[in-house]
């Protein structure tokens, strides 16, 4: 009796799967370019977020600062004026800039122009922060300077810098009032632009 012995099929070798070095390559600059991109996009939306939120809050601040001086000059107890001037009762410079030498006083002078056929009162209302560095030469928070139509106002003040501390930048802001059958006011914000000349040696 034949016997046939069942012979297995060959066993055929596969190569291993491999994939070749250009594809990952090429997959690893296209995951970094998306991951870029996405970069980017968010450094772009944080920095409009961020430019957003300060104007914002700029613009409450005004607003704050503006009820804040119309309820001030429109009191009875004052008398002084009743609502905002659509036209500018005076000229000045915004910003000012300041340079000071350092461990020095410097005085610095700011114009006020009187732009109307009527006085004008410039009263000092607040300095944002309040620095010790700065102090008023003719001009206080208790009282108002008038201003004779054509003339002009020199407001002097000094920067006492003897302590040696650092610069810091502030607002000004005053007040220019009319006073007569319609009396008006203007708030005048002055930004101060404070840095310390360098020294050369």
């Amino acid at each position: 009796m034949n016997t046939q012995r069942i012979k297995s099929p060959p066993i055929r070798k596969r190569n291993p799967i491999t994939p070749s070095l250009s594809k990952i390559n090429g997959n690893r600059s296209s995951i970094n370019k998306v991951l870029k991109t996405v970069q980017e996009e968010t450094k772009h939306d944080f920095i409009e977020d961020q430019e957003r939120d300060e104007t914002t809050d700029a613009f409450k601040s005004e607003v704050e600062r503006f009820i804040e001086i119309s309820k001030y000059f429109s009191s009875p107890l004052r008398k002084s004026a009743s609502y905002v001037c659509e036209n500018r009762l005076i000229s000045y410079p915004n910003p000012y800039r300041m340079e000071y030498k350092r461990g020095n006083i410097t005085t610095y002078h700011i114009k006020f122009c009187n732009l109307i056929l009527e006085p004008v009162y410039i009263k000092l209302y607040k300095l944002i922060p309040e620095l010790e560095e700065i102090k008023f030469i003719n001009l206080t928070l208790s009282r108002c300077k008038r201003v004779p139509p054509g003339l002009s106002f020199n407001l002097g003040f000094v920067y006492d810098d003897v302590n040696e501390k650092p610069a810091q930048n502030a607002k000004m802001i005053f007040v220019a009032s009319r006073k007569s059958t319609t009396p008006c006011y203007q708030i005048c914000e002055i930004d101060l632009h404070i840095e310390a000349l360098k020294i050369r040696l």
